[in-house]
């Protein structure tokens, strides 16, 4: 996060209801399904000009 890995990242908090919006890059060369633990999240994917919820198997 922010250029740093675990566990050098900073604590992301939220309370519930908040909308937050993060970004996640692999920059590794290994297949790595990113996520957030403890979380209930949506994942939404760039479709022409509007986002759409990701179906992800």
């Amino acid at each position: 996060m922010n250029g740093k890995t675990f566990p050098d990242t900073p604590t992301l908090m939220v309370k519930e209801g908040d909308l937050v919006k993060t970004t996640f890059v692999n920059r590794s060369f290994a297949d790595h399904p990113m996520h957030l633990h403890g979380t209930m999240s949506k994942s939404l994917v760039k479709m022409e000009n509007r986002l759409v919820e990701a179906h992800l198997s």
